[in-house]
This record gives structure tokens, C-alpha cells and sequence, in this order.
């Protein structure tokens, strides 16, 4: 018991110390979803959905790392498209909404996107060189 409140006590003093050794590595992506279509309420590329339709397909069903979104007709990555997302995130996945425009009056539609999900490496942790903590 004792060894292992030592291990999360130095595991937590390296997490604490430096935010890199938390911050989780791609070592694959998924392949492009595009599920939905900007009808209606908008876009929804909604990892939940998408993970229900396409069981163990994106990162074996574990919640995924990063995320990538680009326009279906041009490819255009979605952050530069300068459309306001209620989602954008590796956990949930991509959501637009068509909001009407109050200057012009038409609805202001989302674009087309297509997501792709980055799933976190395997890691094995040597935990063989911590220092068990004296027993006194």
C-alpha cells in the first residue's frame, strides 16, 4: 500500500511539474466521418452518434485525443472557416448550427464538415527506476 501511495505521489509531482508529460501523443487517426448534412439544425459530426453507428471503428470505442475537421467541398480545415462550432472537441466531436443572419435576413447555413478523431499511443510505463519511498 505504501508503494503505491509513493508511486502516485511522484506520478503526481511529475504531472504537476511539467503539463507535457500529460499532454497524450497521436499515434493514429481514424478514418473522415461525415454522418450529417448542414440541413435543418446544422451540422452534427457528434462522436456519441458517431460511435453508435461505427462500433470499435474510432480509437477501439475510447474516448479520442485530438480531432481534425475540414469542409467536404474544399477541404478547408474548419477553424478557418471563421463559423462559430457549439462543439469542437476530441470528446464530443464537431457541432454547427445554422443560425439566421439579422442583418440580411436568409439563414446563415454551416458548411458540409467531415471529422477525423486521433487516438492516443499505447503507452508501457517502466516504473522499474521510481525510488520506493523509505518505511520508517
Amino acid at each position: 500500500m505504501v508503494k503505491l501511495l509513493g508511486i502516485a505521489v511522484m506520478v503526481a509531482l511529475l504531472v504537476g511539474s511539467n503539463q507535457q508529460l500529460v499532454k497524450p501523443l497521436v499515434c493514429s487517426w481514424s478514418k473522415w466521418y461525415d454522418w450529417d448534412n448542414p440541413k435543418g439544425f446544422g451540422d452534427v459530426e457528434y462522436l456519441p452518434f458517431l460511435q453508435l453507428i461505427y462500433p470499435g471503428q474510432i480509437c477501439d470505442d475510447k474516448v479520442p485525443v485530438a480531432i481534425e475537421a475540414v469542409t467536404v467541398a474544399s477541404g478547408t480545415p474548419a477553424q478557418s472557416t471563421g463559423q462559430p462550432f457549439v462543439v469542437f472537441s476530441p470528446s464530443q466531436g464537431l457541432i454547427c448550427r445554422n443560425k439566421p443572419d439579422q442583418k440580411k435576413g436568409p439563414r446563415k447555413r454551416c458548411f458540409d464538415y467531415k471529422v477525423r478523431f486521433g487516438c492516443a499511443c499505447r503507452e508501457i510505463i517502466d516504473i522499474g527506476d521510481i525510488i520506493e519511498p523509505s518505511r520508517n
